[in-house]
């Protein structure tokens, strides 16, 4: 099962969603850009086995998001 980090730009509605693997060797780079760019890590990693089925729950877990 995959991990994801996703991270959203709160100045935009919350509408702007984006996610990283931590598993990838430059997680902590990609992370940092993201993060200069606005946006805002959420708190949680989701386990999924796929990159939709990581945004289904993603969004179960934060409700406005959808």
């Amino acid at each position: 099962m995959a991990q994801f980090q996703f991270f959203y730009k709160p100045d935009t509605l919350r509408k702007e969603i984006t996610y990283l693997d931590p598993a990838n060797e430059d997680f902590a780079q990609l992370k940092e850009q993201l993060l200069n760019r606005g946006y805002v890590a959420s708190p949680y990693q989701i386990h999924a086995e796929t990159e939709s089925d990581a945004l289904v729950k993603f969004r179960l877990v934060h409700k406005e998001y959808q």
